[in-house]
């Protein structure tokens, strides 16, 4: 297994398959903020694994807010928890922490044949330069002093 942050070469693999994304959020999650709404550690994950496996080309973006149509899907995608979802910054913060490798656990180490890590792996270095959030005047002012 590759370093994190090293291109994963495979047989078969077109490079043409791993084109940066320029495209809007959508394109990533659809509907909007549905994988994150899963948890940030799950989509800090997956960003991650595709940015590895593509070579450092992801570029992904995120937003915050209800999304379009939530009264249409809200059951379906979150049949416990919809009433109570936090569509809010907060959430961005908590992906951009995970993405950074901020620590969410303070224990490290194999239980059984499980194996834990202080940060959500994996890990890919500088995929959170490459984060892009959307929003108004407001949402513009509130990530420019994220960076």
């Amino acid at each position: 297994m590759p370093l994190p942050g090293e291109p994963l070469d495979k047989p078969g693999l077109s490079p043409s398959l791993l084109r940066p994304h320029s495209a809007p959020a959508a394109s990533v999650w659809a509907p909007r903020s549905s994988r994150l709404a899963r948890g940030s550690s799950s989509a800090a994950e997956d960003l991650a694994t595709v940015d590895l496996l593509s070579g450092g080309r992801l570029n992904p973006g995120v937003s915050v807010g209800t999304p379009m149509r939530y009264d249409d899907f809200k059951t379906s995608l979150y049949p416990e928890t919809h009433a109570i979802e936090n569509f809010s910054k907060d959430r961005v913060r908590r992906l951009m922490n995970n993405i950074r490798g901020v620590p969410v656990s303070p224990f490290e180490g194999t239980v059984g044949i499980e194996e834990f890590s202080r940060i959500v792996p994996p890990h890919s270095p500088g995929l959170i330069d490459r984060l892009w959030y959307g929003g108004r005047l407001s949402s513009a002012i509130w990530a420019g002093g994220r960076a």
